[in-house]
């Protein structure tokens, strides 16, 4: 590693004799009459080409008062090699020419891939707890470098990735090895996908420490909420709220809702003229008491139309059973409540979870099933509705 201290920019080399992919992070620390200053980079990928001379960073006038540390991360076929590099304010530089200064490399070592990998798939679930102080440095740069990988693969659907996905299917079809269909396995095949990239791990053993993963302890679950929570506050906060008393009519002693009044409230309530711009969900409240809790990604209305058909085929004797907890749901006041969701909206089933879990809305506490998702849900589709 050599520094040109006679340019500004672009002044700190590396010169490789092979072709190797690479991290590199620079730290600084300075400490001068009490005041105590330091700084720390993020850790950059490089790919050097055999023999070439690269420029890694630009060392300032001010960065050279710092006691500056540097690390090069080299990942090899079968290990990670780890050097580190220091200037002491230029005192312990080798001057190679003019105004081009040798930065010693103080400490080298290495790391077997086969251990780092071990040690990601003992924590293939930091990428959601964020995790920062797992590991000692200089380690922690190159293990919270690879959980970033990781992080970026799962954040972009490691699915997305067909070469490596095509070479999961072969794996599983040799080693009779099945995933799960679920967040987790996505997390777990991130890891796997930069175990393949970075530490070049042979199937063979990524089967061994699916293996021994299998013996590991379930995840946190507060880990999977955290890792929601801040996007999930952030729909909500996004939410438009509305509450409309329903009118009830009566007609030969039959009493209906009068559904083209709902409509008109329901548009004059959110300012739209369409209803399937009214989406969400929605809470209907008989007597001040939460009846039920349900959810629309098409359309409001055309569901509540379906709940109000629901009654009047249980007082003809129509409907299978679970319709009869509909009977009496006219005989009080009637108010809907709606959550307008115009953003966000895969998370309406969940929120729908969430709110119907917490209030156990009567029709909930009625049922003599266990609750799994709405009634709705099974019975047709949103497009069924509106035929």
């Amino acid at each position: 590693m050599s520094l040109d201290i006679g340019k500004e920019h672009n002044n700190l080399f590396l010169e490789s004799n092979e072709e190797i992919r690479s991290i590199y992070h620079i730290n600084g620390f300075m400490s001068e009459d009490g005041f105590v200053d330091s700084f720390e980079s993020d850790a950059k990928e490089l790919n050097t080409l055999e023999n070439e001379r690269i420029a890694l960073d630009s060392i300032t006038k001010i960065d050279l008062d710092y006691m500056l540390e540097f690390h090069i991360f080299a990942f090899g076929e079968k290990e990670v090699g780890v050097y580190q590099f220091k200037s002491n304010k230029l005192r312990n530089l080798h001057k190679l020419r003019d105004k081009v200064y040798e930065i010693p490399c103080e400490k080298s070592y290495s790391i077997d891939n086969s251990k780092i990998a071990a040690i990601l798939a003992d924590h293939f679930y930091s990428i959601i707890t964020h995790e920062e102080n797992l590991f000692p440095f200089p380690e922690k740069i190159l293990y919270n470098f690879l959980f970033q990988k990781q992080e970026k693969l799962y954040r972009n659907n490691i699915f997305s990735y067909y070469d490596f996905i095509d070479e999961v299917n072969a794996f599983k079809e040799k080693y009779k090895v099945q995933f799960e269909q679920s967040e987790g396995t996505e997390i777990i095949l991130s890891s796997l996908c930069v175990m393949r990239k970075y530490l070049n791990i042979e199937w063979i053993e990524i089967y061994r420490l699916l293996e021994r993963e299998n013996d590991m302890p379930k995840p946190d679950l507060r880990n999977f909420i955290a890792n929601i929570d801040e996007e999930l506050m952030s729909v909500w906060d996004k939410v438009e709220f509305g509450s409309i008393k329903v009118e009830i009519e009566e007609e030969q002693g039959v009493k209906k809702v009068n559904m083209k009044k709902l409509l008109d409230d329901i548009k004059k309530v959110f300012g739209v003229e369409n209803r399937a711009d009214v989406k969400g969900i929605y809470l209907i409240y008989s007597n001040d008491e939460l009846f039920y809790v349900g959810e629309s990604k098409k359309g409001i209305y055309s569901r509540l139309r379906r709940h109000f058909s629901k009654e009047e085929k249980s007082k003809n004797g129509e409907g299978p059973k679970r319709y009869s907890f509909f009977k009496d749901l006219l005989e009080g006041e009637l108010r809907i409540d709606i959550l307008r969701m115009e953003e966000g909206l895969e998370y309406r089933k969940l929120l729908e979870e969430i709110i119907t879990l917490s209030e156990r809305p009567k029709y909930k506490q009625s049922i003599d099933i266990d609750y799994v998702v709405p009634v709705d849900h099974e019975e047709g589709t949103e497009e069924d509705e509106d035929k």
